[in-house]
């Protein structure tokens, strides 16, 4: 009788298990606004637990045809993830031509460029162990703004 019990909760748990880990179905996706209008991103690379890792093409190659989103110059940029844990690093840049500039951020924010134009942008997500050693999973999006 014991057996059986024993038997049942080894079952159950390790049923719980696959289900729990098949439930991601996509790598963590950051959220980014500006003055509290949503930014639409585009998913890039990643490496996430049982999805394994996929790689795509960078910058603006990602971006043909998407629409850019309009932010005011100087506006405050926000990214965040719903995903917990959060992110042990998250990294932003700026595509400029055939270079990359890093766009740094503050308190989870970044400024939008004073000058008017579009400007394409690459995120970086990066879950590590606590001593940073090994990595957890990561993921990349990218986006557009519209600079007015």
């Amino acid at each position: 009788m014991v057996r059986k019990q024993i038997l049942a909760v080894i079952v159950f748990i390790t049923s719980l298990s696959i289900l729990v880990g098949c439930s991601e179905k996509t790598p963590p996706i950051p959220k980014i606004t500006s003055d509290k209008n949503q930014i639409p991103v585009t998913q890039s690379s990643y490496c996430w637990g049982k999805l394994g890792c996929a790689d795509y093409a960078r910058g603006k190659t990602m971006l043909k045809g998407k629409t850019p989103t309009v932010v005011v110059p100087e506006s405050n940029i926000e990214v965040s993830f719903d995903y917990k844990p959060a992110p042990t690093q998250i990294a932003v840049q700026q595509f400029q031509d055939e270079k990359t500039v890093d766009a740094p951020l503050v308190d989870g924010y970044f400024k939008a460029p004073k000058e008017k134009g579009v400007y394409y942008y690459g995120l970086s997500g990066d879950w590590t162990t606590d001593d940073g050693k090994y990595s957890k999973g990561s993921t990349s999006s990218v986006f557009v703004i519209e600079v007015q």
